[in-house]
């Protein structure tokens, strides 16, 4: 059973339309049933997975002189890898 919100839409040819995907409340397993008699169907699952985009830290680039070495770190917060 989907919740009862604006986020899910499912269209008269069946098709699900999820919107503002969120890890929490979409992940999971998917079931289609299709009716094809009285008392017949055929069900077909889906594990949906959903991947938090990374959030990068901001840095700063330090002026450097040619011929020096310089690092930069890249680090990554939160999100999935």
């Amino acid at each position: 059973q989907l919740p009862d919100n604006h986020r899910q839409v499912v269209f008269e040819n069946g098709t699900l339309r999820l919107t503002d995907v969120q890890k929490g409340a979409d992940e999971g397993t998917y079931l289609c049933s299709v009716l094809i008699q009285p008392q017949v169907s055929i069900n077909q699952t889906v594990h949906v997975t959903v991947k938090v985009p990374p959030l990068i830290q901001p840095f700063d680039i330090p002026s450097t002189s040619v011929g020096k070495l310089m690092y930069i770190a890249c680090v990554v917060s939160s999100g999935d890898m």
